[in-house]
């Protein structure tokens, strides 16, 4: 499964560590997920494109969340095409700070640990869905060529939650370790 998240919606650390969102009874849905960064283009081509290939085209990796929403006034009269239809729940992305792409690119698993301003803390063992993190890109790079499509220089992927979708308060400060990979502090806002 795929589908997009808007540019309008992907919010970036480097505005502020603030992410405004429609929030639900003061809390906002997560995933706890990598983003791989393109920094070159994978145009339409005839012959498929190779891991190494797709390897070469990720000029960045980032921590992310994945914000989780309906669009939808009333999420759970809402039927799987409908979800569909909705982006699959995706409201948007927060792009949190660039980690080590070695490190991140053999991250088949790894605590996650969030802790909330209130002292609240939650560990959580994160496994990727995929067991590479990188493999849903690979499928994404040869589905897309397949229907006569690319990726572009500057679009930012994401391959599947760590942790599966969970909730945070918004208007607390909020920290998530990723292993070891980096930590990713954010503050969310009602819009």
């Amino acid at each position: 499964m795929l589908a997009p998240i808007y540019a309008g919606t992907v919010h970036t650390i480097d505005a502020g560590k603030q992410c405004a969102l429609q929030a639900r009874a003061g809390q906002a849905r997560v995933e706890p997920e990598l983003a791989f960064i393109l920094g070159r283009d994978l145009p339409v081509r005839d012959r498929p494109y190779t891991p190494a290939e797709v390897d070469a085209a990720i000029a960045r990796t980032h921590l992310a969340l994945e914000l989780i929403d309906s669009r939808y006034s009333n999420p759970d009269d809402a039927s799987f095409a409908e979800n569909l239809a909705d982006g699959l729940l995706n409201s948007g992305l927060f792009i949190g700070p660039q980690v080590d792409a070695g490190q991140a690119r053999a991250a088949s698993a790894m605590a996650i640990k969030v802790t909330v301003a209130t002292d609240k803390e939650t560990r959580l063992d994160g496994r990727h869905p995929s067991g590479n993190p990188r493999a849903p890109l690979y499928w994404l790079a040869e589905f897309l060529r397949s229907k006569g499509l690319g990726l572009q220089a500057g679009q930012a992927l994401i391959t599947g939650s760590y942790a599966g979708s969970f909730d945070l308060p918004i208007r607390e400060d909020i920290a998530i370790q990723y292993g070891d990979l980096g930590t990713l502090a954010m503050h969310f806002v009602q819009r």
